[in-house]
C-alpha cells in the first residue's frame, strides 16, 4: 500500500515503489521451495490505484506470475554493466516493430 501521488505522462510510464505484504505460512512455502532447489517464485499483485484527472475513478488490477531467481540474481550482478533506460525514437520504434519509414 502506498500513498504516493504519481503523474503518469500520456502514454508513458513510471516506476512506484510499494510496499508487499505476505502471510507467513506462504512465505515459508515459497523458501522451503528455494532453499530445496527451486528457483522461480510465484507472484499476485492485486488493488485498486485511483486516479484523479480530469475526474476521480478508480483502477482494479490483478496480475500475478513468476520471478526466475537465477535471472534475478543475474540482472543483478551485471546491473553496473546495463545501459540507462531512455527514451526511443519513433524511428527506433518502426524499426524494433519491422515497419519501414513512413
Amino acid at each position: 500500500m502506498s500513498g504516493q501521488a504519481l503523474t503518469v505522462p500520456r502514454f508513458g510510464s513510471e516506476v512506484l515503489t510499494a510496499e508487499v505484504i505476505t502471510g507467513i505460512g506462504s512465505f515459508l512455502r515459497q523458501m522451503q521451495g528455494v532453499s530445496s532447489g527451486i528457483t522461480k517464485v510465484r507472484y499476485r499483485l492485486k488493488g485498486k490505484a485511483f486516479a484523479q484527472a480530469p475526474s476521480s475513478f478508480t483502477i482494479p488490477f490483478d496480475e500475478s506470475g513468476e520471478v526466475d531467481l537465477n535471472l534475478a540474481l543475474r540482472l543483478k550482478s551485471s546491473a553496473n554493466h546495463l545501459e540507462p533506460r531512455r527514451r526511443l525514437r519513433s524511428s527506433e520504434l518502426r524499426s524494433l516493430r519491422g515497419a519501414g519509414p513512413g
